[in-house]
């Protein structure tokens, strides 16, 4: 997502930062699974970035971090579009058709598009055999767990509503791969690095984006005109709360230190 600059670290705070990511943030699917018992897709999404957003700001402002700057927060605006509210809402919204496991499978294949829409590296992707191959079985991959999931069922209607959930992870995956680039190779002068935002201020405007989207799709879908707080179960409310703390805060933080002490992860 956000590039930085490659940053001496402790071996074990990098481990313990790749565990929290591949683990952490990997749980996240089964628990937007679980939420959406008691939470509609899209106040779902909005509850989720309003919190993450309010609380890592509060942090940046206590840190004494600089929050303002419009070049900054227009770019954050556009990555936090793609990576937080398309392919977010893909997963959350997807997730009430299609398994959190599948979800995190279509999640994962993410990898073949940044080797294919890379365009910088596309002499040195193409010209490994096994990188061309990896793609090439990914893509298999994908089309198996759609002719799967169509043949799991055999309704119809719910058939149809399947695919097209897949369709929109992968559309997602997609968006959340542009969104990476777009961050990766975002050109800045001088002058405009010294003025940039702190990464953890650009992540908080990221999610700000998400939550405001997420609020007015919620709004336009008429979600809030039929949810009632007091139908929450209580164990939807920790769901959330996991969403929250452990996905949007603590992985996903993790995931942009990682970027500014280890080489961008293609993701």
């Amino acid at each position: 997502m956000l590039q930085g600059q490659k940053k001496a670290a402790s071996p074990l705070m990098v481990v313990v930062a790749y565990f929290i990511i591949y683990v952490v943030w990997g749980s996240t699917f089964f628990f937007i699974e679980k939420a959406l018992h008691s939470f509609p897709p899209f106040i779902l999404g909005s509850f989720r970035f309003v919190a993450a957003s309010a609380i890592l700001m509060t942090y940046c402002a206590v840190k004494g971090y600089k929050l303002f700057n419009k070049r900054s927060i227009q770019e954050a605006a556009i990555v936090g579009f793609l990576l937080l509210f398309v392919d977010m809402a893909g997963v959350i919204w997807a997730e009430q058709y299609v398994s959190g496991g599948v979800a995190a499978i279509i999640a994962a294949a993410a990898a073949i598009w940044f080797i294919l829409l890379d365009k910088p590296k596309w002499k040195e992707n193409f010209s490994s055999i096994s990188t061309v191959a990896g793609v090439a079985l990914g893509f298999l991959g994908v089309v198996m767990l759609f002719a799967e999931q169509i043949m799991a069922t055999d309704d119809k209607t719910d058939g149809t509503l399947k695919v097209i959930a897949l369709s929109i992870l992968v559309l997602g995956s997609i968006a959340w791969t542009v969104g990476s680039l777009i961050s990766k190779y975002f050109k800045k002068s001088e002058k405009e690095e010294k003025e940039d935002l702190h990464v953890m201020v650009k992540t908080a405007w990221q999610m700000v984006t998400a939550g405001i989207l997420f609020n007015i799709t919620a709004l336009f879908t008429g979600e809030y005109a039929s949810f009632t707080l007091s139908n929450v179960a209580p164990v939807d409310w920790f769901n959330l709360g996991y969403l929250i703390t452990f996905g949007s805060i603590l992985a996903f933080s993790s995931y942009i230190w990682l970027l500014q002490v280890r080489p961008a992860m293609e993701m």
